[in-house]
Parts: C-alpha cells; sequence; structure tokens
C-alpha cells in the first residue's frame, strides 16, 4: 500500500445544509420562550428563545424539531432600579407584531410575574429584528462564540415592511464586537485567562 495515493481521493467541495442555529444580522425571528436568568450579584436579564422563518430546503433537521434556525438572545444584566427598561423593549417588540393592546393589558409589580405574562403576548409571532452579536472567546473549545443581544434602537419592525428602517453594520460596535483571540492561544498555560461566560454554559453554539 503506498502511503501517498491520489486514485480515491474525492476532491468535489462539500456542501453544507442551513445552519440549524441563527446568527448576528437582520433575519425573521419568532419567540418561542422567555425566561428570566438571575446572576451571582442577584441581577437578572430576560433570555429570549426565538426561531427563524421555516426552512424548507431537504434535509434540514431542526434541533428538537424546530422548523427554522433556533437561538437565544439575552438582555443585559439589569439591577433592580434599571427592571422597568424592559417595558420599552417589550413595547417595542409588541408594536412590531402588532398584539400592543394584549401587551399593555399585562401589568404586575413583580418582574417573574410580568414576564410570565407577556410571554403569553409575544411568544409564536413573527417580527423583523436586528440581532447583534458581541463575541467571547471560549477557551474550552478554542474558538469565538457569540452572545446576542438586541441593539437599543431601531431593532425590530413588521414583518414584510417594504421600506425598512432596520440596518446592521459590522463596523458599528453597538451591533458586532469581535472575541479578543489570546495572544498566546496554544501554549501549555495562557497569560490571559478568559472565564467562561454564564451564558455559554449550555449546548448551543454561541
Amino acid at each position: 500500500m503506498n502511503q501517498f495515493d491520489s486514485s480515491a481521493v474525492d476532491t468535489t467541495d462539500k456542501k453544507f445544509g442551513p445552519s440549524k442555529y441563527i446568527t448576528y444580522g437582520i433575519q425573521d425571528l419568532k419567540i418561542n420562550k422567555m425566561e428570566i436568568k438571575v446572576a451571582g450579584t442577584g441581577s437578572k436579564q430576560v433570555v429570549f428563545s426565538v426561531e427563524g422563518s421555516p426552512v424548507k430546503e431537504a434535509g434540514f433537521e431542526g434541533v428538537d424539531g424546530a422548523n427554522g434556525p433556533v437561538g437565544r438572545i439575552t438582555t443585559m444584566y439589569m439591577k433592580p432600579e434599571s427592571e422597568k427598561d424592559l417595558v420599552m423593549i417589550f413595547g417595542k417588540i409588541a408594536d412590531a407584531m402588532g398584539v400592543r393592546e394584549k401587551l399593555d393589558a399585562v401589568k404586575s409589580d413583580s418582574l417573574e410575574a410580568y414576564v410570565a405574562g407577556v410571554e403569553k403576548v409575544l411568544t409564536g409571532k413573527f417580527a423583523s429584528f436586528v440581532v447583534a452579536s458581541e463575541q467571547y472567546w471560549d477557551v474550552k473549545a478554542g474558538k469565538a462564540k457569540n452572545s446576542f443581544r438586541f441593539p437599543k434602537y431601531d431593532f425590530v419592525e413588521k414583518q414584510g415592511t417594504v421600506e425598512s428602517k432596520l440596518k446592521f453594520d459590522i463596523k458599528n460596535t453597538y451591533h458586532f464586537k469581535a472575541a479578543t483571540v489570546p495572544s498566546d492561544i496554544g501554549t501549555e498555560t495562557s497569560a490571559t485567562k478568559v472565564e467562561e461566560k454564564e451564558e455559554d454554559k449550555n449546548d448551543l453554539p454561541f
């Protein structure tokens, strides 16, 4: 047997199907679930589990039976005094989905109860979103991963809007921040220790 033999080598470029996961940029999404995550400091964030438009390409197998790519988008961690900012975020999403009246009917002094009520209003409906990413370096995986956010301004509108106002600019740091790759990557010990983010403690690739 010859060590070097090209007779059985297939040089055809391999084609990869659509990703099972969302990425940054402008896309149509629906919210499947909303939950509150609490940091060790007591600060809280809302996690949106989202799903993209159905993929009709043959061979696509969505995560847990999803019809489109999935992912998680989070708010920033909020201290109690800034939790009211959620009302504006939810309001903009509700406007885009055409369910503002139903959202306005949800009222509570408890963040947990409020988010539970809002979840019933905002889930299962599509809208167009701008998804931003602040990447971070995953030491264990040895690669950059995405931490998805909604930008503060102009991040959502009605699906199918003809003259869209949504924009995504990869050069805009409010839309995209690349991960800092450790300078001594590949060495046995790293001078820069990068702590694993809370949102990375799951099986999704971001």
